[in-house]
């Protein structure tokens, strides 16, 4: 009898303790779901508890390739936002993009979005086959 009871109250403890580790600290979001080149991207979110002095980092990445980083300062009331300009040599490829932001020890939050660069108009050549 004494095995069920300690058994019942570990998997009551377990299940309570669930929904506080699937609780993330920090929330990221843009202002948009897609962005073609030149845009301004505005990233923004908010962190449940805030740490003095300590900045969100902001990572963005396109094929595993760092993008663009950078710590942003955290307002009194938990929230925080930063501009990006979706344009330069590192924003060549079409395709999903991710923003990673992480504050403190282990509190990370993603999201994703898409970007088109601009197309580039190329000459189309055409070939002639001499069938003689």
């Amino acid at each position: 009898m004494k095995i069920k009871i300690t058994c019942g109250v570990l998997i009551l403890l377990i299940i309570c303790m669930i929904p506080a580790f699937a609780e993330s600290l920090i929330s990221v979001k843009t202002d948009a779901n897609s962005y073609k080149e030149g845009e301004t991207i505005v990233v923004s979110g908010e962190v449940s508890t805030v740490i003095q002095g300590t900045p969100v980092t902001m990572q963005l990445f396109n094929q595993g390739n760092l993008v663009d980083i950078a710590q942003i300062t955290v307002a009194e009331d938990g929230s925080y936002s930063h501009t990006v300009r979706a344009e330069g040599p590192l924003w060549s490829k079409a395709g999903e993009y991710t923003i990673r932001a992480s504050y403190g020890e282990g509190n990370i939050a993603e999201t994703q979005f898409s970007f088109l660069p601009k197309t580039e108009t190329s000459e189309t050549s055409t070939f002639e086959v001499d069938a003689g």
